[in-house]
Parts: structure tokens; sequence; C-alpha cells
């Protein structure tokens, strides 16, 4: 096997792992392939070569810099599947063929063993990234693209279409942007938010903060908070025992030793839960947004809208209070849906964005589209239509 790695890239070693399924590749100092590891497969004996023959480490912490491992480990995985197979389309010899199917459907089968015993694991990154991998390896051995991504089993047609993207783009050698897009879907921010927590200082408390790629940073958005010089009446609800007040608690005089706390006082309802109204044009008449931002007076309520380049989230009501009237942003694009969602997942839950899902004006706007069907499908935020759940 090691004859296989030229000598420019090393004179390792090969060890095989009888007892455990272990397949790495391991690098010197000097970049160069030191010792490759392999259980009895024919298919892992074929993987790892291609990685000793085609993974640069070098590159790969250039290219793949700020990303987390089990995310750029399946990118490079992909990468080589797809332009590195030793052999020609439809030319691979009928043994390793015969051991890549069984490696598919043993490893297939593992994941179904897993979705069984945890269903809502489905579509998630794990699921995702072995269904991406899965598609590569038959394509590299000569598969269609389309039907070597139909045959993966991909939880929607949106994760299909993700798929396409990402396929597309490694075949183009951009596995830098394939990544930094799978991570936007997938992954938390890998830079603090920029655009600052609901308070307007700028810090996003307690949350870890990371050091990573500045391309995650997005079109620029402006927090606007509108002055909240309005009591929302319907916040005031419920009542407490008190010491004092107007109103006596008549089922506490009723004891044979009166109580202390004999009066009952209105008291505030916690606000909770949190509302995003897409205040772009493609939602229709402006009068849509204000209807919803007058409609949850429990929660924090804000709405955005973008021009060319930025744009502008307005936060209308917040802790029980609200802004006396509803400034219409400056700009009736999207733009800022990305901005607008990071913003909302600082704030606390249940999370409702409502949206008719049209974001463009971005360079990321169809991977915002990708990533907010992800956070739907993890319970982070749930959309309502526009125009037609208010009731809810």
């Amino acid at each position: 096997m090691v004859t296989g790695v030229p000598v420019e890239r090393g004179r390792p070693i090969h060890i095989e792992h009888d007892n455990d399924e272990m397949a790495r590749t391991d690098f010197g100092k000097d970049g160069k392939v030191a010792v490759i590891h392999t259980p009895a497969s024919a298919f892992h004996r074929v993987h790892e070569m291609m990685h000793a023959r085609h993974s640069d480490p070098k590159r790969m912490k250039r290219v793949y810099s700020g990303l987390p491992d089990e995310l750029w480990n399946v990118i490079e995985d992909c990468r080589i599947h797809q332009a590195h197979w030793p052999w020609r389309a439809g030319h691979t010899p009928e043994p390793i063929k015969e051991a890549t199917l069984d490696f598919l459907q043993a490893e297939m089968a593992n994941a179904e063993k897993h979705l069984t015993a945890d269903p809502a694991k489905r579509g998630t990154w794990p699921d995702f990234a072995v269904r991406l991998r899965q598609a590569t390896i038959r394509m590299g051995m000569g598969k269609d693209c389309y039907r070597a991504l139909s045959e993966a089993g991909f939880v929607d047609d949106k994760q299909q279409e993700l798929a396409l993207e990402v396929v597309g783009l490694l075949a183009a050698g951009k596995e830098k942007k394939a990544g930094q897009m799978l991570h936007t879907v997938f992954f938390p921010p890998l830079l603090p938010s920029p655009y600052g927590d609901d308070d307007g200082k700028g810090k996003r408390s307690g949350l870890k903060q990371e050091a990573g790629n500045k391309a995650t940073l997005g079109p620029k958005m402006e927090i606007i908070h509108l002055p909240l010089t309005e009591h929302i009446r319907e916040a005031v609800v419920g009542y407490r025992k008190a010491t004092s007040g107007s109103r006596l608690h008549r089922p506490s005089l009723r004891r044979p030793v009166l109580p202390q706390r004999l009066f009952i006082r209105r008291t505030p309802r916690e606000p909770q839960g949190t509302i995003l109204v897409d205040a772009s044009g493609s939602m229709g008449d402006w009068n849509e947004v204000r209807k919803w931002c007058e409609l949850a007076p429990f929660g924090t309520i804000a709405y955005y809208a973008g021009g060319n380049t930025s744009g502008w989230l307005y936060v209308y009501a917040k802790g029980g209070k609200k802004s006396a009237k509803i400034v219409k942003p400056k700009g009736a694009g999207n733009t800022v849906d990305g901005p607008a969602m990071d913003w909302l997942l600082t704030q606390p839950k249940p999370r409702r964005f409502i949206t008719d899902r049209g974001f463009c004006g971005a360079p990321d706007s169809t991977i915002q589209v990708h990533r907010l069907a992800q956070l739907e499908r993890a319970g982070e935020i749930e959309v309502l239509d526009y125009a037609h759940d208010r009731n809810k």
C-alpha cells in the first residue's frame, strides 16, 4: 500500500488494525505522510491512500481555518472522493467496487439505527454529512451527480439542493466556500455577532465567543431601539397577595387566624418570547407589519428591512413597553435576512419569524434560506405566514 504514495509525499508506514475500524493518515511536522492506519477493508485502504496522495496539511490549515473538525473533515473527504478517485468513471476494479458498496450499505444501516433511536437527528449535521459523503463516493465511482444525490436520501428537497450546491463548489475547487456555507447553515456563528444584543451595548451576555472567519459577518445591519414610552395595557395581568392594596383577598378573611397578606395587587406578567417581522417590500402592505407589531404585548418585537448593501432592525416593544409609533424603514429590500436571524437567535424563546422566505439582495441569501429551514427543524425558530397566521 505504501508504494502508492509518491516519494515526495513521504515514506509512510502502514499499520493495519485487525480489532478496530481506525482509518487515519498521520502527517509529520514537515507535512509529509508519516503513518497510514486502516482496518482490513479495501475501501478504507483506497480512502486513506487518496488522503495520503492528495490531502496537504498546510493547504487544509489555510483553507479550513476556523471551521470545526467535524465539518472540514467531511468536506475534505468529499473533495478527494469527487475529484481524486483513483480510477476513471466506471472503471473501478470489481473487488474495490464491491467493498465500497458494502461500506456504504453498512454505514447507512448504522445511521438508520441511530435515527430509529433518536428520530430528531434526521436532517441535522451528522445525518446530512453521512449522506453527502456517500453521494460523493458514488460520484467518484462514476454515478451521475443528480442520481447520486437522489439516492442519498436527504431529509427533503431543500437539503438535496444544498448538497448540489456543495458538490458544485467542490467541483470548481471552492472547498473553502463550501465549508463556510455549511457552517452558516448547520453551526453557530464563527464570530460574535457585530449587531449587539437587545440592550444596544454590543455585548452578548452568556454566549461563548469564538474567533473565526470574517466571511460570516455578512451585510452590515444597524439596530435602532425605538423609544419605549408607552406601557402596554395588556401586559399588566395576574394578581399576587400583598400586605397592602386597594382590594381585599376575601378567602383569607375566612381563616381563623388572619394572615399578613390580606390584599391583592395586579402584577405585570413577565414578558416572554420574541417576534421578528420581515418588513421588506415582498411582504406586501406596510400595514401588515404594523398589525403584527401590535399583536404581542408580552415579548420583544422587532422588524427589519434593507437597502442596497445594508439594513436596519427596529426594536418596537420589550418588557411590557412599546414605542409610540412604528417607524417605516429607510429601504424596502431584504439584504440583512442573515444578520436579522443572528439577532433573533440571541433573543428569548419562543422565537417567531414572520416572513415569506423571499430572501434576496445579499451574496448569502440562498444560504440563509437553507439556514432558516435548519433552524425550524431544530426548533429554534417558528416561521409564520405573515398574512394568514396572525391568530396564533
